[in-house]
């Protein structure tokens, strides 16, 4: 036949079929003390070394991106709203820009009598950084910047002329006089000082005419 002929011409030879016979101790599971040579012996775990599991776990964990904490809020700090004084002085600021009344005392030569007391009217203007008494007839000017002292009668009676102090008509009046000693002309110091001698109308208004005073020096 055709396929018996071509496969007669094949150059190949003949393939022996061999018969591979293995010990039977080398049967895996041939007997039950029989060692398995495909299968390693059990190791006892060691508690000091991290299985994979483990070491899997703790990977997993380091990997985790950190969970943001919210920001801590700011208390939000409520400024407390100005209340009106009862002493009436709650629009200082406003009414010492427009005029406020006071008493000025004129000193005289002879300190043994009373000063001339005159009505007026004292305002600060902050654009000539003065402190401006209105006498009517005349106006006083004092500029801020040539002030060289305000004294109060809490530094002494001895501070202000004696004419002035026995002109004051009652204990409150004295409690509010200011002496103001300045140079007319703040470019040159070392010029004649003047003084100006004068009562609020109150001592919370002439702490304030001070406080105010002080703010306009300190800009």
């Amino acid at each position: 036949m055709l396929s018996n002929a071509l496969f007669s011409r094949c150059c190949c030879t003949a393939i022996e079929e061999v018969d591979l016979n293995f010990p039977a101790s080398l049967h895996e599971g041939y007997a039950t003390d029989a060692v398995k040579i495909f299968e390693a012996p059990a190791a006892a775990a060691d508690a000091s070394k991290p299985t994979l599991l483990a070491r899997t776990l703790v990977a997993d964990k380091v990997c985790e991106s950190p969970k943001q904490e919210e920001p801590a809020k700011v208390p939000v700090l409520e400024l407390p709203i100005a209340k009106p004084r009862a002493d009436g002085h709650s629009s200082f600021t406003g009414s010492i820009a427009q005029g406020r009344p006071c008493t000025v005392f004129m000193e005289g030569a002879d300190d043994v009598r009373p000063a001339r007391r005159v009505s007026a009217m004292y305002r600060i203007c902050a654009e000539e950084r003065s402190l401006i008494v209105d006498l009517g007839a005349r106006k006083i000017k004092c500029p801020v910047d040539g002030l060289e002292d305000i004294y109060q009668i809490a530094d002494g009676q001895e501070a202000f002329p004696p004419s002035a102090v026995l002109a004051t008509k009652s204990e409150k009046e004295l409690e509010s006089l200011l002496y103001v000693v300045y140079y007319p002309d703040p470019s040159n110091c070392s010029g004649v000082l003047e003084t100006l001698c004068f009562s609020e109308s109150s001592s919370q208004g002439r702490d304030d005419l001070m406080e105010q005073l002080k703010r306009l020096s300190m800009t």
